[in-house]
């Protein structure tokens, strides 16, 4: 039995290797995983968000490896969407305007997006389920969920 638990320690402890870090060290600086694509995504949002107003954020996408939610940023493989979600009630909001962030110079930031005409049609709980597709075909998912 004590061999089977240290095999198990000792796959686990790989495991957190090859990842990079333990999971629950993820958890902690990786708001949004999206462990297929390997990346971490984080949202700050320019105002609270809010049922009574259309509201704005900046999504930031990075390696855990590599970075930390305060860079460098990585360009997802797929291409990011996000879909607005009312899990309650069973349906979404209008779509979401997404664009690539550029720097004072116009040059595209590698990762980062601009998030805009966020509307949250009713007050209630909300996730914002950040998407990366092929095509219609989503391939890897994050949610923040909220209660507004």
């Amino acid at each position: 039995m004590n061999r089977f638990i240290g095999q198990w320690a000792l796959g686990f402890a790989m495991l957190a290797v090859l990842t990079g870090f333990p999971q629950k060290s993820r958890a902690a600086t990786c708001p949004l995983p999206l462990n297929r694509a390997g990346l971490c995504a984080s949202i700050t949002w320019d105002a609270a968000p809010s049922a009574s107003r259309t509201n704005s954020f900046t999504l930031r996408f990075w390696d855990p490896v590599a970075g930390s939610e305060a860079g460098p940023y990585a360009a997802p493989a797929q291409e990011p969407f996000v879909r607005l979600w009312m899990t309650s009630m069973g349906h979404g909001s209008r779509p979401v305007v997404m664009s690539r962030a550029r720097d004072a110079s116009g040059a595209i930031l590698p990762g980062v997006y601009r998030v805009e005409k966020v509307v949250f049609t009713m007050r209630g709980d909300w996730d914002v389920q950040v998407q990366l597709r092929n095509g219609a075909q989503v391939v890897d998912q994050a949610v923040l969920s909220l209660d507004l």
